[in-house]
């Protein structure tokens, strides 16, 4: 015998969801707001990065301090394609 009453269960809508939603839309404004500020606080966190790597390392040991073992212009087209 089954069961007629049945729940299916959404998973919690994100807090972007929670933050840019106006009804069943999404605000465009909000949802750039939230882009640029993430962007901006990813890219904040990796120059410190390498800001430290620079005064604790000469600039041929840069790559090693940032956890490459060598830099090649391969590798560094990968890296700054990320």
């Amino acid at each position: 015998m089954t069961n007629p009453l049945t729940l299916t269960l959404a998973p919690p809508p994100s807090k972007v969801w929670s933050k840019c939603a106006s009804g069943n839309t999404l605000q465009i404004e909000c949802l750039r707001a939230d882009f640029l500020s993430k962007l901006r606080n990813r890219t904040r966190v990796e120059m410190s990065a390498i800001d430290e790597c620079g005064r604790r390392a000469p600039s041929e040991a840069l790559a090693s301090c940032l956890g490459y073992r060598t830099l090649s212009q391969k590798k560094l087209c990968v890296i700054a394609s990320d």
